[in-house]
């Protein structure tokens, strides 16, 4: 009898996570659940403004060593600060002579080195948006005392459970909110 076995291809890591119950994940439904904020804060609409130019600099250091050079830099701005800079370079050959897709590849890669380049974009957005505040999550002492409280304090399990099921995400905010409710 001849028994073949094929490799899976989903790792033992990848394995476990799509064996883990869906109980075992944190629920974040609720609107009000300091996951969503944080969500809610960072999303938005931003204006970026995008200028592309033919990049001289490089053309004139590259140009007498690469017959054919076109090279194209992107500036990445938003509210007027530029954010990122991006550069490409695209040659004119035998081989590839069409000069719109020449230049659309340059123009291209200007734009992804740029965005590429801004990867901490978001932390210059967290600081525009008009709530500067970012959640910090609640200190250990902070949950070791509201698992305490609610131990001594809370008689529904499925409201303990919620409770610790979202203990990962808790924040300082909602940490000393909880401990004021249950000490009152």
């Amino acid at each position: 009898m001849n028994n073949t076995y094929k490799k899976s291809i989903v790792s033992p890591l990848m394995r476990a996570r799509i064996n883990t119950p869906i109980n075992n994940s944190i629920d974040i439904r609720d609107i009000n659940h300091p996951v969503r904020k944080e969500v809610q804060k960072l999303c938005g609409t931003f204006n970026f403004s995008v200028k592309f130019e033919e990049d001289i600099e490089t053309f004139n250091s590259l140009s007498n060593q690469v017959p054919g050079l076109v090279a194209i830099l992107c500036t990445l701005s938003k509210d007027n600060q530029i954010i990122a800079y991006g550069r490409s370079l695209s040659v004119f050959s035998n081989i590839n002579k069409y000069v719109s897709k020449t230049i659309s590849s340059a123009i291209n890669g200007s734009f992804l080195s740029a965005t590429n380049n801004a990867t901490k974009l978001f932390e210059s957005l967290k600081i525009t948006k008009s709530d500067n505040a970012v959640a910090e999550l609640a200190t250990e002492k902070q949950k070791n005392y509201l698992k305490q409280l609610l131990e001594d304090n809370e008689t529904d399990e499925r409201v303990k459970e919620r409770w610790f099921a979202n203990f990962d995400t808790l924040t300082k905010e909602d940490a000393s909110d909880a401990i004021k409710q249950f000490c009152n």
